[in-house]
């Protein structure tokens, strides 16, 4: 089977998440498996999201690109639009979980509300890169998702990149979507024919590898 790592597209014409307004209401915990600490509650807070201002030239997409202040939590997660949320519905997708968030943007310093509804998608989904084969001394926790090292060496700022990426499939949930926005082919495939924007899909293989090397998929 093959795999892709999915982002927020960065492209100009798509409106950012500039911060989140609310952090400080939200409770804290560390994960009991890895230790990992302040990690964000999401069920304790609805948070509340500034964007960039909605114009004829800058739109909504569907997953939008956040650009504030670190925000760790027990499992990855993106801001997307309702019509994704649906998509994921429709199509019974394993590995995502969605919550209510408020988008708000600033004109003449006072925040106006965005109508159009989104929502903060959890991945839930587990698998485990084979760290092993790729000479990494690594693992993913497999509550909050976040990168577990037994060694120096640390793989995501390797200036040389690490070729290929690869799944240890015997570790893999069989969730659509997982990790670190990681998923199917049939969910990529099923994005890029569902009028879903603002999306990039990487082939998982290249997930590690030097950015002049790395062909996205966009939709």
């Amino acid at each position: 089977m093959k795999y892709y790592n999915f982002t927020p597209s960065c492209a100009s014409k798509y409106v950012s998440v500039t911060k989140m307004l609310n952090y400080n209401e939200a409770k804290y915990s560390s994960c009991d498996v890895c230790g990992a600490d302040n990690l964000v509650d999401w069920s304790s807070i609805k948070p509340v999201f500034e964007c960039e201002t909605v114009t004829s030239h800058r739109t909504l997409p569907d997953m939008i690109l956040y650009g504030g202040r670190i925000i760790h939590s027990f499992n990855v997660w993106y801001v997307v639009s309702a019509a994704f949320r649906d998509f994921c519905e429709k199509n019974f997708v394993k590995g995502v979980l969605f919550s209510d968030v408020v988008l708000v943007s600033r004109r003449r310093n006072k925040l106006d509300s965005i109508p159009e509804r989104y929502y903060l998608m959890q991945i839930t989904g587990r698998a485990q890169l084979d760290y092993a084969k790729m000479g990494v001394e690594c693992s993913v926790c497999q509550k909050c998702c976040h990168y577990v090292y037994s060694s120096e060496f640390f793989p995501l700022y390797d200036p040389k990149g690490i070729f290929p990426t690869l799944l240890d499939e015997s570790t893999w949930d069989g969730t659509d979507v997982f990790n670190h926005g990681d998923c199917t082919e049939v969910f990529m495939e099923k994005v890029c024919s569902s009028g879903l924007k603002g999306i990039d899909f990487l082939p998982y293989e290249s997930k590690f590898d030097t950015a002049s090397n790395k062909r996205y998929i966009r939709v």
